[in-house]
């Protein structure tokens, strides 16, 4: 969808002609009105939302080719599901806030309208009969002692939570830049996946970190290029779960956003980019109703350190549908340089990688096919890095005598 830049605020915005009501919708943007074509600068956005009090959002803003890095993020509980950031200092360029789901879609209002035409920000709708219950909850770390456990209720066993944070929120701006996305599933087995991508503000040079692991459902940086955080899923209780810090926050400032739901399939699938142009086929357990893709980039996802070495920094957002509708947007900078950040955007490439020398395409695929033992990538350009990422994939519980719901994603609507 693209985001009004007239009219008199509060400017409703609906979405319809999704084939069932949602329970619960992701955002995601570049803050970009164009299609396969980088522009420097960060400006990312992730928000998420399932009613009018539990929704959050996060923005990160890091500005291209400066001699001194000017990167910032902004964090809202509660209030907004999507903020647009204009530059690192960081301004906000635009907000919204969720108002309603309907029978077909759902409803924002825009509060602050964007000065640029045509942002394009993608959306994840999940919903039908199989979601029995969706709900986002801000989290405030109990310990700063690592090893120490911490009960987070939602008020339902959940079989999928999606981890977001910003660190340390504020809701008009603060300095550094950190992307921080996990998530964990249930059945068949407990599977989790964490990511970070960072970079500090008035660094000389980009000083910038990524983090992926296998092995925890979230984490967060510090205030310079080192992990602060992380943590894992330790049991799924009968109102939420319960996680263990196995490496406790430096302080209890940090918050963190979860979405929960109930009901449906869930799993996630680790993935290793294909090193060569052409079909990949990436195995899954079920017939996937859509996929939601996420990775820093790092090479190695099986540890639980970051990585801050002189290479490219990357972090990369997409999603897909059962009827491949597609999108997805990419992030990246270089350690130690002052010629980037880029970003880019697309509405039909899933899983996209960049240079940051000059922000040009490194390796791009779409989803061509979903069956219920695979899903299948096309690369389309491709390089030999291997680069990691995790895929949660969501399917429908077949009911009998009933016909299954279905997920559904549509990255731009009326765009």
């Amino acid at each position: 969808m693209a985001a009004p830049n007239t009219g008199t605020t509060p400017v409703r915005q609906n979405v319809t002609g999704l084939p069932f009501q949602p329970k619960a919708v992701i955002f995601f943007s570049a803050a970009i009105s164009t299609n396969n074509t980088s522009t420097q600068a960060i400006l990312e956005m992730f928000g998420c939302a399932t009613s009018t009090t539990a929704q959050f959002v996060v923005a990160n803003a890091d500005d291209g080719n400066v001699s001194t890095t000017n990167a910032g993020r902004i964090s809202r509980y509660g209030t907004e599901c999507i903020c647009l950031a204009s530059n690192g200092t960081p301004t906000i360029d635009a907000l919204a806030k969720f108002v309603s789901f309907n029978a077909d879609g759902f409803s924002i209002d825009w509060t602050d309208l964007p000065s640029s035409t045509g942002l394009i920000v993608h959306y994840f709708a999940i919903g039908g009969t199989d979601v029995t219950n969706a709900t986002c909850v801000q989290v405030t770390p109990n310990t700063t002692t690592s090893g120490g456990t911490q009960a987070i209720s939602f008020g339902f066993q959940p079989d999928c939570v999606l981890t977001v944070s910003p660190a340390v929120p504020s809701t008009t701006g603060v300095v550094d830049a950190n992307i921080c996305i996990g998530a964990a599933t249930r059945l068949p087995a407990t599977k989790q996946y964490a990511s970070f991508w960072f970079d500090n503000d008035a660094a000389t040079a980009t000083d910038a970190a990524v983090y992926s692991t296998t092995q925890r459902m979230g984490a967060m940086p510090s205030s310079t290029a080192i992990k602060d955080s992380d943590y894992s899923l330790t049991s799924w209780d009968a109102s939420g779960i319960t996680i263990t810090w196995n490496d406790a926050v430096a302080s209890t400032t940090q918050q963190v956003y979860m979405l929960a739901l109930k009901g449906g399939q869930y799993d996630i699938v680790n993935v290793t980019a294909a090193t060569a142009t052409g079909n990949q086929s990436v195995p899954v357990s079920f017939q996937p109703s859509g996929l939601l893709m996420f990775g820093s980039g790092e090479l190695t996802d099986t540890d639980t350190t970051a990585s801050s070495a002189t290479t490219e920094s990357m972090f990369y957002v997409g999603a897909a549908d059962s009827v491949i509708n597609q999108g997805g947007v990419v992030y990246n900078t270089v350690d130690g340089s002052t010629r980037g950040p880029f970003r880019r955007n697309s509405n039909t490439l899933f899983w996209q990688q960049i240079t940051t020398t000059t922000g040009t395409s490194a390796a791009a695929s779409s989803v061509t096919a979903m069956s219920g033992s695979a899903v299948t990538l096309n690369w389309t350009t491709a390089n030999t890095t291997g680069r990691k990422s995790a895929i949660v994939v969501f399917g429908s519980t077949a009911v009998a005598a009933a016909a299954p719901a279905r997920l559904m994603m549509q990255p731009m609507i009326g765009a």
